[in-house]
This record gives structure tokens, sequence and C-alpha cells, in this order.
């Protein structure tokens, strides 16, 4: 039977005090995300209004997403996983290839459309 530093490549002690802190930076980090720009939001009022169509845009497609996900179950040697899991993840998927050709279709606009000003 191996170890715990055999299996991790790490000393325990280290994981031990690697892991709160890991998990510590990340919830400022979450808060910094969160709080800064709602303190812009509410300075700015057309701002938030901006904003939130573009959330509430941004919901739209991924419900569209969800809609058009299908829900077969996948079969594996092992493991069965469910129709509402496929449909989650097909509907990220689709998420995902929307919003990177998005950003493609905005790099390229921003990229050609300073020639023809």
């Amino acid at each position: 039977m191996e170890t715990y530093e055999q299996l991790v490549g790490l000393p325990k002690h280290v994981v031990d005090f690697g892991l709160p802190f890991t998990y510590f930076i990340f919830a400022v980090a979450l808060l910094s995300a969160v709080a800064f720009p709602a303190i812009q939001l509410f300075q700015d009022v057309k701002k938030a209004i901006t904003a939130l169509v573009g959330v509430v845009g941004l919901a739209l497609v991924y419900l569209l997403c969800y809609l058009l996900a299908k829900s077969e179950p996948l079969i594996l040697a092992e493991e069965t996983i469910t129709a509402e899991t496929m449909k989650f993840v097909e509907a990220n998927l689709f998420m995902t290839y929307i919003t990177f050709s998005i950003a493609v279709i905005a790099i390229l606009y921003s990229s050609v459309s300073k020639y023809f000003k």
C-alpha cells in the first residue's frame, strides 16, 4: 500500500496548509470579482441597465442551449450517466461553442472595422 506522500506527491503538512489557503485565496478573488463590478454598477445606472440586458441575453441563450440539448443517457462499461447530466453537459458545450464564436467574430470585427473608419 502506498503512503499519502507517494500518492499525492507532497508531504501531508503541505497539503493540510495549502488546501485551506487555496480556498481562502479563491474566496477573496470571488468576492473581489463580484464586489468591485457591483460598486461600479451602482455608481452609474445606465451601465447597470446595459449590463443587466447582457446578463439576461446570456441567460436566454443558455436556456435555448438547454432546450436544444438531447437527454439520452450514456451507458459506459462501468457506469451509466443520467439523462439530466448529459443534457446539462451538452447545453454547456453548446454555450461554450456560441460564446467562443461570438468572441472570434468580435475580434475579427474590431480588427477589420478600424480600416473602414
